[in-house]
């Protein structure tokens, strides 16, 4: 005896074994037999699902300029030292890792929460939340370490130079402009052909693009700076270092490399130099 198919958007999915109704130019009724086991196929490009993150994206880049501005002028003492300016760097950069850690944390408790307040960005169908809190997500401990120990080396030395207001409002805007740069150019890619339709269910996660965005800022700022690597006993200047990685992530997006997400890497520091 056949279940009953319940229908997700506008086509039919089946929990187990069941009967699809569609109509036909000859029949009133055709009965087609749906295979419960059988993949469902892969969504296509949907350049729409962009406009909310996009017009997301504008409002927190606009607003939070404005924010950090009105923030700034309220400021009833100038920090004077810099003893005091690395005690407020401090109290923004440690509550942002603990945020990270968090997250994390509950990828193992609630994953369904993560999901749900969007953890994952996914190309096909991405949310405004997805923008910000995908930058707060990992799910590996190797990936959770290395993006937290760039955070804090490159966002301590930006948020000491910019104050604390601006660099809340460049982190965000950074984790908007990087995930969305991600989800339209894998819309725009699997579009051309360039990459397969599975792409679109791809999702991504990670603070890497802001990491990227500080990284450049630093650049910018202290050119002649250098960066160590782990486990290596040399520095290289970090003038050097900024345009060695976007080499590779063009690679990368060239070589269709699936294992990082290289648009959202790429895209901060393009928009930087500009």
């Amino acid at each position: 005896m056949p279940t009953k198919v319940s229908r997700i958007g506008p086509r039919f999915y089946a929990r187990t074994r069941s009967v699809v109704e569609k109509q036909s130019p000859n029949q009133t009724q055709q009965h087609v037999w749906v295979d419960p086991f059988k993949k469902p196929p892969h969504p296509k490009p949907n350049f729409r699902v962009l406009i909310r993150p996009a017009v997301f994206t504008l409002v927190v880049i606009v607003a939070g300029n404005y924010a950090a501005e009105a923030f700034v002028n309220l400021r009833t003492s100038e920090l004077s030292t810099r003893a005091q300016r690395q005690s407020e760097t401090a109290w923004i950069i440690w509550p942002m890792v603990g945020i990270n850690v968090a997250v994390f944390i509950l990828w193992r408790v609630f994953p369904s929460l993560v999901h749900r307040i969007g953890g994952l960005l996914i190309p096909y169908a991405p949310t405004p939340s997805q923008l910000i809190v995908n930058t707060f997500s990992h799910q590996e401990i190797w990936h959770l370490v290395f993006n937290q120990i760039a955070f804090y080396s490159f966002g301590s030395l930006v948020c000491d130079t910019v104050g604390r207001e601006y660099f809340i409002s460049l982190y965000l805007s950074a984790a908007c402009v990087s995930s969305l740069a991600s989800v339209s150019a894998t819309q725009y890619f699997v579009s051309r052909g360039i990459y397969h339709p599975s792409q679109l269910t791809k999702a991504s996660l990670g603070a890497s693009g802001v990491v990227y965005a500080l990284l450049t800022i630093s650049a910018i700022l202290y050119p002649d700076s250098g960066v160590g690597l782990l486990l290596l006993p040399v520095s290289f200047p970090i003038k050097y270092i900024v345009p060695s990685l976007c080499i590779f992530d063009t690679v990368g997006i060239l070589s269709r490399w699936s294992r990082f997400d290289h648009v959202a890497h790429v895209c901060p520091p393009v928009l930087n130099a500009e």
